[in-house]
């Protein structure tokens, strides 16, 4: 005992345990296998204790095989610890290990000692844990979305410049009512089986979807807006610690009834699980530009951007906010197109009521040009100011019920070195969008 003393002022818990393991069993000095499973309690030496709360730690934080690994120990030290049998057999299960949580489950199951109370909840759990086994090694889900509504536009040439990245915006204003639809077709498979990543039990997904977005106009259709968004990419989601996601995407642009250019994109990103309600995600994105006309030939070419957001819910979850950062680089064939930009946007939303909910959007984009532009005689700087402030009312009832209602009023604002390509825009809308599964 004095060296198992010793031992533990100079070594780490790990270390003192697999030393201590080879000196002695720990049967002779735990307590009853189950009066400990029935009160609850660990085992009464501090070595076994610590163990045995770390491997409950580390699994209710989602780190099963770390879990899984320190149970294994605990247990090869000392066989008749049934409660750390049970507990392992939960491990076993959440890491989708199920014949060997059937062999723990069935080992304390077949034990003379085990009481009767206990052996119905293991016979119970021994259904569920068969039950999962069962199922496929993946699932595929499909679902849908659709979105339609109206909105009036007070500057349709500011919005293409906004929407397409064509920033060319000019003094001339052309207001008009017009349609906002969105069609939404979304697959996910599911991998049942957990991964081991790092030791961080992470679930598996594939998230696939295609979307087509519409803007029509009455005035004037050369500026009516389809854009259709092919994307896929695997999801990494370790619950309560990170989620990965990286995305591959393909926009075809069509502005007025011809092809106005295809993106491509790659997407990375990962989000960090701070606990109480907050998180921070890392993001980037790498985007190729083609344009179809000729005349837009100079536009061509890259962008690389790199962001960081901080997300927080009030304790009662009804209120919330993300702040955040991107930089970006903007490479185009003409040096005149090519800019830095550099944004702060700030989002957050109330819920009024469990149907109703209010939000605001607000942004600053800076755009720092490389070079002259000769159609306006400087190298372009401006300031892109965004607000919006929007009303979500979920109906619960009715004809319209299981669809959301949307209300939002939008002002971008636009300030030039070139007085020629200031802007101001204002947008209202009023939409309703339902999920189908």
């Amino acid at each position: 005992m004095k060296l198992l003393q010793k031992s533990n002022r100079t070594h780490t818990l790990r270390t003192r345990l697999r030393r201590w393991l080879l000196a002695a069993p720990l049967t002779a000095l735990l307590a009853s296998p189950w009066a400990w499973s029935q009160t609850g309690q660990a085992p009464r030496t501090d070595i076994a204790q610590q163990l045995f709360t770390e491997a409950m730690e580390k699994r209710d934080s989602g780190d099963v095989f770390t879990a899984i690994e320190l149970f294994e120990a605990l247990l090869a030290a000392n066989p008749a610890l049934n409660r750390a049998r049970l507990e392992l057999a939960v491990a076993y299960h959440q890491a989708t290990r199920y014949q060997d949580a059937i062999k723990e489950l069935q080992t304390v199951l077949d034990a003379p000692d085990t009481p009767e109370n206990v052996r119905l909840s293991i016979l119970a759990y021994l259904g569920q844990v068969s039950q999962d086994e069962k199922k496929p090694e993946g699932e595929h889900s499909l679902s849908y979305y659709l979105k339609a509504g109206l909105l009036n536009n007070s500057n349709l040439n500011a919005s293409q410049a906004i929407s397409t990245g064509l920033n060319t915006a000019g003094p001339t204003e052309l207001a008009s009512v017009g349609s906002d639809l969105v069609l939404n077709v979304a697959h996910r498979y599911s991998r049942k089986r957990l991964l081991n990543l790092a030791g961080n039990t992470a679930a598996f997904e594939w998230q696939s979807q295609a979307t087509l977005s519409s803007n029509s106009y009455l005035e004037d259709q050369r500026f009516n807006l389809h854009i259709l968004s092919l994307s896929t990419g695997p999801v990494f989601i370790a619950p309560g610690r990170w989620r990965v996601n990286a995305t591959l995407q393909a926009d075809a642009i069509v502005l007025g009834s011809d092809t106005l250019a295809t993106f491509a994109s790659f997407s990375p990103a990962i989000k960090f699980d701070l606990g109480s309600y907050r998180s921070i995600a890392l993001e980037s994105t790498f985007t190729t530009h083609t344009y179809s006309d000729a005349g837009n030939a100079g536009y061509d070419g890259s962008e690389i951007l790199f962001g960081i957001g901080y997300a927080m819910y009030l304790p009662k979850a009804d209120t919330g906010f993300e702040l955040g950062l991107r930089n970006s680089s903007n490479d185009a064939e003409d040096d005149a197109f090519s800019y830095d930009l550099q944004e702060i946007y700030a989002t957050g939303f109330h819920s009024l009521s469990a149907q109703s909910s209010l939000y605001l959007r607000l942004s600053t984009r800076g755009y720092e040009y490389v070079a002259l532009d000769p159609t306006v005689g400087v190298i372009r700087d401006e300031t892109e100011r965004y607000v919006a402030l929007g009303f979500n009312h979920d109906h619960q009832q009715g004809w319209l019920k299981d669809w959301v209602m949307n209300i939002e009023f939008s002002v971008v604002d636009s300030d030039s070195n070139a007085d020629s390509l200031d802007y101001r825009r204002q947008l209202i809308g009023i939409s309703w969008s339902r999920s189908f599964r």
